[in-house]
């Protein structure tokens, strides 16, 4: 393992026999960050799979033209999706309740 890339501080799941097992979270050089600003959320008996979308906006420079544009519709771009087992999913909103300014009941949309 590289010096280069950055890691999360290791976590130590417990095995079948409650054995410590360390795990390192490396995130590769070559991994990217996108700006999502919407999410569909798709849930099953056994998981559940969060697709992150990034809304592409057609490049217009004339008022008219954007006019006509936004009416045809923009496209969100599936930037990311991740499957979670449903059994493990618990911990997930928990870690995310836990995020400094995240508010369970965000505003509305024109109420910020």
């Amino acid at each position: 393992m590289s010096d280069d890339n950055p890691t999360i501080p290791d976590a130590t799941p417990e095995s079948d026999e409650n054995e410590r097992i360390p795990l390192r979270f490396l995130i590769p050089v070559g991994v990217t960050s996108r700006y999502a600003q919407h999410l569909i959320i798709q849930a099953s008996d056994v998981d559940v799979t969060l697709s992150f979308f990034e809304v592409k906006a057609p490049i217009v420079l004339d008022p008219e033209g954007q006019k006509q544009a936004l009416k045809d519709g923009v496209t969100a771009e599936c930037v990311a999706r991740v499957t979670i087992a449903l059994a493990r999913f618990g911990d997930f909103l928990k870690a995310l309740n836990g995020v400094p300014g995240f508010e369970k009941t965000p505003p509305k949309v024109g109420e910020q």
